[in-house]
């Protein structure tokens, strides 16, 4: 388990793997002490060694919720953003090089709310975006939105289902198009039910099913290779159910899975490659993960840490096992990522048999309506890098920071501070609260002292690098 957090603090929303083996982690921190967010990237090894990191002070608000890396190099980081805080918000998508430095940021959107909530790359080397989009009546229908890989806009496309629905994920099909899984809802007081919807390249639908399950949202979908769909969410008395929908739409079978006296909710959902699948989410407030046969029979599944909820994703590593992100809650919050061998173990999880029913389902079909709207506008991104790594394991007793020796005195300093405690070589610098180089670079042995007294009166961060390429931070005042 490997956490990571920025100087104030971030969490995370979104996993990816790497062409190298490695993850891509997104998310979002507060890179300013004014509070406001800031998509947050975090590019790691395979053993989850931090390689750069990442955060995007695009101008006003801006958050990210999903991640892409791109075969021929770089990322996608989609989101939203808005100017200030009456602004309704924009759809944001933004391009980064191989070392996250960005390329170019878009953002398209409407007179109202316009939210992205998922993504997938497409054939052309672009990315589709799903959410949903606010009318002026109030009501949020489901959208689409497809981008090149310039980020021009292609097309965009509503569904308007007659009562309201939210596009909460987006899978790529076999014939080029699309499939969306979010949520259904209609005046009947307290009813909400998943919503499963196929489109083909051009975003038209070819069909759509809600399945019947009073106050339930579905949260992911994912193509498996005879053309069907696996399909997760949670019913509203927090229980995780899982689906399994054929290429025309009917639900083959769903089942559920709960932990009497405690939440269970899932976020995604993975297809593993003997047939199963792979859930991950969280259970008591707590990381979880779960995998099943092809019948959605449980084989076995886990809880990690003491952590809080989130809507985690997951990720298969080939053979190998998993990871999924998660966040853990310091005295603000970080990024978590958690890595696991093919039984879901990583030495810091445990264990409870879940209850696994089957649901009673029927379908029906609302129509559905699809049009384009929205304009184009462009972003200046800003670009810093600095964040820590903490090691955790919290259910064996391991502390969140293995570096306790590390200490800079006097702090609050007026001029100079003297580092200790901490084995080198290492380099020193002193980096702003968004992980801005403002203070000078030294290079230590095993302890020195480093002059501050050039900075204005504010609050720094001491930045300290070993060979290996581990970091370190102190946090200081600068009277």
């Amino acid at each position: 388990m490997r956490s990571y957090r920025t100087s104030i603090t971030s969490y995370g929303s979104a996993l990816r793997l790497t062409h190298d083996g490695g993850f891509l982690v997104g998310g979002n921190g507060n890179s300013t002490e004014s509070g406001e967010n800031s998509p947050f990237l975090v590019r790691t090894g395979p053993t989850g060694d931090t390689l750069w990191t990442r955060i995007y002070g695009v101008q006003g608000i801006a958050s990210c919720n999903s991640v892409e890396a791109i075969a021929s190099g770089g990322y996608f980081v989609v989101g939203q953003s808005q100017s200030t805080a009456a602004v309704p918000p924009d759809i944001m998508l933004l391009r980064a090089d191989e070392d996250g430095l960005p390329l170019w940021c878009r953002t398209i959107g409407g007179p109202y709310q316009d939210v992205a909530m998922a993504s997938t790359l497409t054939e052309d080397g672009g990315v589709a975006v799903a959410g949903w989009r606010m009318t002026a009546s109030g009501e949020g229908n489901a959208y689409v939105v497809r981008f090149n890989a310039d980020g021009d806009t292609l097309w965009t496309r509503t569904y308007d289902t007659g009562e309201g629905s939210t596009a909460m994920s987006i899978c790529n099909t076999s014939d080029g198009g699309f499939a969306l899984a979010g949520i259904h809802t209609t005046p009947i007081p307290d009813f909400r039910a998943p919503w499963i919807m196929r489109i083909d390249a051009n975003g038209t639908p070819l069909w759509n099913t809600v399945l019947d399950l009073t106050l339930s949202d579905a949260a992911w979908i994912s193509p498996l290779a005879d053309g069907g769909f696996i399909v997760t969410g949670h019913l509203y008395s927090s229980v995780t159910f899982l689906a399994r929908i054929n290429g025309t739409g009917a639900a083959e079978w769903v089942r559920s899975y709960d932990l009497p006296n405690t939440d269970n909710k899932a976020y995604c959902v993975q297809p593993t490659a003997d047939g199963g699948y792979a859930l991950c989410g969280h259970n008591g407030g707590h990381p979880w993960m779960a995998l099943t046969d092809e019948q959605g029979d449980v084989l076995w599944q886990r809880i990690y840490g003491d952590e809080i909820k989130t809507r985690n994703q997951l990720v298969v590593v080939g053979e190998d096992g998993f990871a999924m992100v998660s966040n853990k809650n310091w005295d603000g919050l970080g990024m978590q990522l958690i890595r696991t061998d093919a039984d879901g173990r990583n030495g810091c999880e445990g264990h409870l048999p879940l209850v696994v029913a089957d649901l009673t389902v029927e379908t029906f079909s609302p129509t559905v309506v699809s049009g384009s709207y929205g304009i184009i506008t462009e972003v200046d991104p800003r670009v810093s890098s600095g964040c820590s790594v903490h090691v955790t394991c919290s259910s064996t007793g391991m502390v969140d920071e293995p570096n306790e020796g590390f200490r800079i005195q006097p702090n609050p300093s007026s001029g100079r501070l003297f580092v200790s405690g901490i084995e080198g070589p290492f380099r020193c610098e002193v980096v702003d609260i968004t992980g801005k180089v403002v203070g000078p670079r030294v290079a230590f042995a095993t302890a020195g002292t480093i002059d501050v007294g050039t900075l204005a009166q504010g609050k720094y961060v001491l930045r300290l690098t070993r060979e290996n390429g581990s970091v370190v931070h102190r946090s200081f005042i600068k009277e």
